[in-house]
């Protein structure tokens, strides 16, 4: 589960230069040991912090963005972790770890997955029409299902992680 915290005041001449330097087409870069992202104009960083991950700005607008980029990273990770076990020869049919890790984090990552999808989409719906009052359900849906599966991360990361 990610922990959004906002710290010290945006810093609007660094970000004017890196748009600038790197222009609209490039806004997503790795830079300072933080992922910097443009949304809606504005630049959107996302770095590692004790316990979470520091966001700044974090508003209704970039929030939903920053969800879904750390739910892609989630995913990316996941992936790695897949694949570095099948070559180290655990598979679903290893064992009963193997089917119990492989089906309880597959089927994880599939609603993560879903629920990416569910952030992007959205998100298009915002910048083509924009939300309104009409899109109120739909929007507290999505926040109840991507912290219901936040919840449930937690669950299986013990089971499968923490107890020996």
């Amino acid at each position: 589960m990610a922990f959004l915290a906002v710290p010290g005041p945006f810093d609007f001449a660094l970000t004017t230069a890196r748009f600038r330097a790197y222009g609209i087409d490039r806004t997503t870069l790795w830079h300072e040991d933080g992922l910097h992202h443009a949304v809606g104009g504005r630049e959107l960083r996302i770095e590692a912090a004790p316990g979470g991950v520091d966001v700044e700005p974090l508003d209704a607008e970039t929030e939903p963005v920053a969800r879904a980029l750390l739910g892609l990273g989630f995913l990316g990770c996941q992936a790695f972790e897949f694949t570095s076990f099948v070559h180290e020869g655990l598979t679903i049919r290893t064992n009963l770890f193997g089917s119990t890790f492989f089906t309880l984090t597959g089927f994880h990552g599939a609603h993560v997955t879903a629920g990416v999808l569910w952030l992007l989409t959205l998100l298009a719906i915002d910048y083509r029409r924009g939300l309104g009052s009409r899109d109120s359900l739909l929007v507290d849906i999505a926040a109840l299902y991507w912290h219901f599966v936040d919840v449930i991360w937690i669950v299986i990361f013990t089971l499968v992680y923490l107890i020996k």
